[in-house]
């Protein structure tokens, strides 16, 4: 068990890696932590491909090309709310704080693909990021609903 904050290193090979967190008062909150690709790592890809797979093979089994995102958060939702209004304001506020967040990834998209949105791979990604989007939305929702309200006695 890691006190918080904390770093660890971990080899990209290793992922995904299921993270749980846990804290007096707060829920248990499980997030998966996930490695991308380099840029250059698909370079390294069709090369492979055009000149041997066994270049690829070796790359995938110890994880080159592929990196960990060099910062994961977890926000542990309380245990209980006094009111339904604190756990709505609890919940609102993530949400709002999420739907940002997927903004900024949705903009960053519609820019890489350019004026040419209407391509397979532009509208595919579009589509991969906003199902991301909706699942983290869900899931907070789903939180939301089975949250405890505790009344102060």
């Amino acid at each position: 068990m890691l006190e918080t904050p904390n770093s660890l290193t971990l080899p990209a090979v290793a992922a995904p890696i299921a993270v749980a967190c846990s804290a007096e008062g707060y829920r248990t909150t499980t997030a998966t932590l996930d490695t991308s690709a380099h840029g250059w790592g698909v370079g390294n890809a069709l090369f492979g491909l055009l000149g041997g797979p066994i270049g690829l093979i070796i790359d995938a089994s110890r994880g080159a090309g592929q990196t960990c995102p060099p910062q994961f958060n977890i926000i542990l939702d309380p245990a209980s709310f006094a009111t339904d209004a604190d756990r709505d304001a609890w919940y609102d506020a993530r949400r709002a704080e999420v739907e940002a967040s997927w903004a900024q990834v949705i903009e960053e998209v519609q820019q890489s693909c350019g004026r040419n949105n209407a391509r397979t791979s532009c509208q595919g990604s579009m589509a991969a990021v906003e199902k991301k989007r909706d699942e983290e939305i869900a899931a907070i929702e789903q939180r939301r609903d089975t949250a405890s309200i505790v009344a102060a006695q």
